[in-house]
């Protein structure tokens, strides 16, 4: 009886730690960059495209983000590697400060499985990589207001 109730008190210890906390951040890969991800969200498996380092998803009525890591490599800049990418969906990135940091957003149109989806990219820094926070919406109001939500706890670790 005493190490089950020992292992349930340690479970509820490991929840907390992990999910009660509204200041819970997690660590973008291995950037000095993090973010706070709502309840529900989980890391999922995926068929992960060059530089994925995660894929988050709640349900078939919320947004679900993709999240890309690269490093510099003494080569790439935030706001070259925003303007190439956001050439690519012939679109032009929006410069912001977002908690203190530098954040290149482009809003981009995709297909995925017959469906056309907005996608909002965000693209921040740290000494090291960039990293890309990409936004798969259906261009409603309370999306948007998700999106807004999530990207506005970017801050430097």
């Amino acid at each position: 009886m005493r190490k089950i109730l020992g292992v349930l008190i340690l479970a509820v210890v490991w929840i907390c730690a992990t999910g009660c906390n509204a200041d819970n951040y997690t660590k973008i890969g291995t950037s000095g960059l993090s973010i706070i991800i709502p309840n529900g969200y989980v890391l999922t498996e995926d068929d992960f495209e060059e530089d994925q380092i995660a894929y988050y998803y709640k349900d078939d009525s919320s947004i679900d983000f993709d999240v890309y890591q690269w490093h510099k490599e003494g080569v790439y800049t935030l706001e070259d590697e925003a303007e190439y990418f956001a050439a690519e969906y012939d679109t032009v990135p929006e410069k912001l400060e977002i908690n203190g940091l530098t954040v290149m957003k482009y809003v981009s149109k995709e297909t995925y499985d017959n469906n056309e989806y907005t996608v909002v990219n965000y693209m921040a820094e740290d000494e090291e990589s960039i990293v890309e926070i990409s936004f798969w919406t259906v261009d409603t109001k309370e999306e948007y207001d998700a999106v807004n939500e999530i990207i506005n706890t970017i801050r430097k670790s």
